[in-house]
């Protein structure tokens, strides 16, 4: 039974991938059941077993680059000292992902689009986004040491940290706004530090 799981669990987990790479480099609507049967060398009757329509398939990667996001968030804080390490970690995690999985900016991205019309998607991302703003506020709690008020305010200062390190990771993927992906990072650390004590973030 394990060995048969584990078996199904590789399959699905290198089709996510390879609607990841067909993804970023032919776009969405490129990335057919065909042009990943190719790439995976299954029958589309095999795909269909793991992700049964299209839809499927689209969030089956998206939750790949999420899965993905999150053991590099889990290393990176498992290995930090202190809280203020912590919170830091969970930037630096981020950006990791970004340069170490660059394809996956693509699906990020069309995620974030997808969400703005299909409910389905919406729901999907809320629920990863919830995952992310759950880690931050525990590690938020350590940090802020009691002043971080209820945990309704917790959560609100761990969404509005997701926040930033959400739109300093779009602004890199979508802009020209930085030289190196050091600089939005060194930035958006900046910016979350400054709302955590209270003062206001600038560019520099």
């Amino acid at each position: 039974m394990t060995t048969k799981k584990n078996r199904g669990d590789a399959r699905r987990q290198r089709i996510a991938e390879a609607v990841v790479d067909c993804l970023a480099q032919h776009g969405l609507q490129h990335t057919t059941f065909e042009a990943i049967g190719k790439r995976v060398r299954m029958e589309r009757s095999h795909l269909v077993y793991y992700y049964p329509n299209h839809d499927e398939l689209i969030s089956g990667a998206v939750r790949w680059v999420s899965e993905t996001a999150q053991e590099i968030t889990a290393r990176r804080v498992k290995g930090a000292k202190s809280p203020k390490d912590r919170v830091r970690a969970i930037i630096a995690a981020a950006f990791e992902h970004l340069r170490a999985y660059p394809k996956h900016a693509a699906v990020l991205t069309l995620a974030v689009h997808l969400c703005t019309h299909d409910r389905n998607y919406r729901f999907l991302f809320t629920r990863i986004r919830e995952t992310g703003v759950e880690r931050l506020a525990d590690v938020l709690d350590a940090y802020l040491k009691g002043r971080g008020g209820s945990p309704e305010r917790l959560r609100e200062h761990a969404k509005a940290v997701q926040s930033i390190i959400t739109g300093y990771a779009v602004e890199w993927m979508s802009t020209d706004y930085f030289s190196s992906l050091a600089q939005a990072k060194a930035q958006c650390e900046r910016a979350v530090f400054a709302v955590l004590s209270g003062g206001s973030a600038r560019r520099e």
